[in-house]
């Protein structure tokens, strides 16, 4: 059958109807024999009709798809405008010309304007406060659209009489094609956050004054308490050890004096730790004298209380240890300074050990551990408060202000350990730390950190002559007699400035002056003999500062004043024999030692008496010599006399002699000639003086 039998319905109704339809087999029949061309019109009709059907589809098509591209479109653009007026901060569009086409709400609320009257305008014509400000943005948005950079920047908008700290912010916008059309910008105000800013500078600097204040109430309190305390310490510390056997008074009056004394310094300590001031200074260290000071120390303590006091130190002794020795002492004595008061009867152990940590270091553990009455349980979280003894849980434990342990345990954080506690009540305690330290194979430790050497009035200690400076004659008097307990001839003065000519006198080897003192201050003192000493050629000799404020500034000031060591007030016998001994004995002082002569077999005084007079003689010969030389003269001559005066000062071991020959030889110019000549004949006449007070002269 043709295949457009299927459409002969619709060709039925462009036919007449007959009366009497045919039988579809007839239709069929009859069908087959109609023309060509009708079955062409028939096929073309129902492809026109087919393709108008589908273009009626498709264009409904894309008209539901436009109407949702534009419901979408639509809902996008108030999408954004809501987003862009809803948002608190100014918005605005400038095209290239720098002329505003947009901006949001926030833009028209924070001008008092409309969009319709701002748009158009440029930034000179909006009227911007403070003056200048509109040159800057517009300058700001040229750069931008030159660069084509982001720019970021804080600014002052002025409004209503009322300064706003805005962060402006630009951005450049382009269209689709990639062409710069014009800028982006907006500001975020910051008002707040500069108010917060200028309070917390405010804050900050009250809080700075604030304890500034308080550092120097508690210098001048220090000040203040220590000078009184320097007589009455130093006082009953004279008392007790020249009386055989003192009173049960004077031993408590010494107690509490040195407890007085132990508040204040615990006091100024946790203050430079809780201000930061607080630093550490390490150093090569050999702990084992220290250790031993530190149980020599409390042995009288230990044995009045009939407390055993024992040291287990597992060290070895050749080693020295990178640390802060003196705050590493301050931490052993806090703990067992505790643990001797907290125990009536027993023993009290500090123990030390060392494990290796690495290639040159090692972890120090040190444990003080006691018999006493321990420490409950509940109490052990609150012990490292400062002042926690004033409250009632721990109050019956003993007396004390309850900052030692809190001090220790900042120290202890400041070196990078930290402190545990093991304890029960009634059963003792148990307190250490560990330290991680670098060391290095070395000799002994320092002298200041050694045991307290014997009195210099016992058999071989070479005694000093002291100038002592003080204002407050209480407190020189008190000085120049732990001086001569210790073996030295001390003279006392109240001025600087007496001092100061005393010293250029002659005939002392140590000088000890207060600080803070009316007129010519220890600092300026000392500065104006350092002067004096380079001027006159001298070796410089040792300066002691002494001063009751125990603040780390004053440590400082003393150096830059050319001082060598620093007294804290009240001053103890203990501090005086660390410091006196490393000061060289009056005879090398001179200039000279004729120590390691005296020590040769068969070197007796008559050998010493002779040597003396040919040493008197051949300084005054070599002294006549050099004034007879010509200034100008630069023969072999003064080569020879260099070269034998350098086999003179090896010999009585004169290094400054030597020194001055060796820049005698190394002269080449006359002026360099003449600067060593002078040099020579200042140390020539510094060791007849030297000799001369040795053997008793003028």
């Amino acid at each position: 059958m043709p295949a457009c039998a299927c459409l002969l319905p619709l060709t039925c109704w462009a036919l007449p109807l007959p009366t009497r339809l045919p039988r579809p087999g007839v239709l069929l029949e009859e069908a087959r024999h109609l023309p060509t061309g009708v079955w062409q019109t028939l096929l073309l009709i129902t492809l026109v009709v087919v393709l108008s059907l589908l273009w009626n589809w498709r264009l409904q098509v894309q008209i539901r798809e436009r109407r949702a591209a534009q419901n979408l479109l639509q809902d996008q653009l108030a999408f954004q405008f809501s987003l862009l007026n809803g948002l608190p901060t100014p918005l605005y569009v400038r095209d290239l010309e720098g002329r505003l086409t947009t901006c949001n709400r926030a833009y028209e609320t924070f001008f008092g304007s409309t969009l319709e009257a701002l748009r158009g305008t440029r930034v000179q014509e909006q009227a911007l406060a403070p003056a200048g400000l509109a040159e800057l943005l517009e300058q700001e948005h040229q750069r931008l659209l030159e660069h084509r950079q982001p720019r970021y920047f804080d600014c002052c908008i002025e409004r209503d009489g009322r300064p706003h700290h805005v962060y402006q912010w630009l951005v450049p916008f382009y269209s689709a094609r990639g062409r710069l059309q014009g800028l982006l910008g907006g500001w975020i105000d910051i008002s707040e956050r500069k108010r917060l800013e200028l309070a917390l500078r405010e804050a900050r600097r009250q809080a700075l004054e604030a304890s500034a204040a308080k550092g120097e109430f508690l210098a001048a309190m220090s000040h203040e308490l220590r000078t009184p305390l320097n007589a009455l310490v130093g006082l009953l510390e004279l008392e007790v050890t020249r009386t055989p056997a003192p009173s049960e008074n004077l031993r408590v009056a010494q107690q509490s004096a040195n407890a007085m004394m132990e508040l204040i310094g615990n006091i100024l300590d946790l203050d430079k730790i809780e201000s930061g001031q607080m630093h550490l200074q390490p150093r090569p260290t050999n702990l084992v004298p220290l250790l031993e000071g530190s149980r020599e120390l409390f042995a009288a303590q230990a044995r009045q209380r009939g407390v055993a006091l024992r040291l287990r130190c597992a060290l070895p002794a050749e080693r020295r240890y990178r640390l802060d020795p003196l705050r590493l002492r301050q931490v052993l004595h806090n703990l067992l300074g505790n643990a001797l008061k907290f125990t009536p009867s027993g023993h009290v152990e500090l123990a030390v050990r060392a494990r290796d940590g690495g290639p040159g270091l090692s972890r120090l553990e040190f444990r003080v551990s006691d018999t006493g009455i321990g420490i409950p349980r509940d109490v052990q979280p609150h012990i490292f408060e400062p002042y926690r003894q004033a409250h009632g849980e721990i109050s019956s434990l003993g007396k004390g202000s309850g900052l030692g342990l809190k001090i220790c345990d900042q120290l202890v954080r400041l070196m990078g350990g930290r402190i545990h506690l093991d304890s029960d009540a009634g059963q003792g305690c148990r307190i250490g730390f560990t330290l991680e330290a670098e060391w290095e194979q070395g000799g002994v430790a320092m002298q200041a950190l050694a045991p307290s050497p014997a009195p210099a009035g016992e058999p071989g200690a070479a005694g000093l002559r002291v100038l002592v400076v003080d204002d407050v004659p209480v407190n020189g008097l008190v000085l120049q007699q732990q001086l001569a307990a210790l073996g030295h001839d001390a003279r006392v003065l109240d001025c600087g400035r007496e001092a100061l000519e005393a010293w250029k006198g002659g005939g002392f080897d140590v000088l000890i002056s207060d600080c803070n003192m009316p007129g010519l201050d220890g600092y300026a003192l000392a500065s104006a003999v350092r002067a004096w000493e380079r001027e006159q050629g001298r070796a410089p000799a040792t300066l002691i500062g002494y001063t009751a404020s125990a603040v780390a500034q004053e440590a400082e000031r003393c150096q830059r004043a050319g001082m060598d060591d620093l007294l804290i007030k009240p001053v103890t016998l203990a501090a005086l024999r660390e410091v006196l001994p490393a000061i060289v004995p009056r005879e090398v002082a001179a200039g000279f030692d004729l120590g390691h002569l005296e020590r040769l077999p068969g070197f007796d005084a008559q050998a010493l008496e002779r040597l003396l007079d040919e040493l008197e003689r051949t300084l005054q010969a070599e002294l006549a010599a050099l004034d007879a030389c010509p200034p100008g003269d630069r023969a072999e001559s003064i080569a020879q006399d260099a070269h034998r005066l350098s086999g003179l000062a090896c010999t009585i071991d004169a290094p400054e002699l030597l020194g001055a020959c060796r820049e005698l030889e190394r002269a080449g110019d006359p002026q360099a000639l003449a600067r060593a000549r002078s040099l020579l004949r200042r140390r020539l006449e510094q060791l007849l003086a030297g000799l001369r007070r040795r053997r008793g002269g003028t």
